[in-house]
């Protein structure tokens, strides 16, 4: 894997890639951040200038109003544990918005990437604008760091429980329990 400028790539992926997504480290799309960041704002538990909250749901609306939702079929793949939606790089106005709004995201707080792919797995439904997938079973997607701090934090506890093991074993010997 590639990181430049903040695009995660597959290392075969070119930065013009055919598929684009926004989305968090969990998986999360950018549709599903934008309206949790709305009710978020709606309900006053952050402060964001009004001119960029009214930016924010000027191009979240657009997004809305001018991308069709997939029918309900392409989510109903019994193979698929929760398909995701993939912008067309074709589609150049919904990925300039898309690439604002990630940016404004991005500077109130919401962790956004940009994820690019010429291969994005089986395609479940497409149009003009968007294609529906399942979702990668192997790890391209998450970035290398991940998966080093995630072994790194394996690798503590594991020492700690030795650690433990011992002491404890240590204790009971001292004070002649079995065990």
């Amino acid at each position: 894997m590639t990181r430049q400028t903040g695009i995660l790539m597959r290392p075969e992926a070119s930065p013009t890639a055919r598929f684009i997504r926004y989305e968090t480290r969990q998986g999360a799309g950018i549709f599903g951040v934008g309206s949790d960041f709305r009710d978020i704002l709606s309900i006053g538990l952050i402060r964001v200038p009004r001119v960029i909250r009214r930016e924010i749901e000027a191009l979240a609306y657009w997004l809305n109003i001018n991308t069709t939702a997939p029918p309900g079929e392409a989510y109903a793949d019994r193979l698929s544990r929760s398909p995701i939606t993939w912008f067309k790089a074709t589609a150049t106005g919904h990925v300039a918005r898309a690439e604002r709004l990630c940016r404004l995201l991005n500077e109130q707080g919401v962790n956004l990437r940009r994820v690019c792919t010429d291969d994005p797995g089986r395609i479940l439904f497409e149009d003009d604008v968007q294609i529906v997938t399942r979702r990668p079973r192997s790890t391209y997607l998450q970035e290398p760091e991940f998966y080093k701090t995630r072994h790194a934090r394996r690798i503590q506890r594991l020492a700690s429980r030795r650690k433990r093991s011992a002491w404890n074993k240590a204790r009971k010997s001292k004070h002649g329990l079995s065990g």
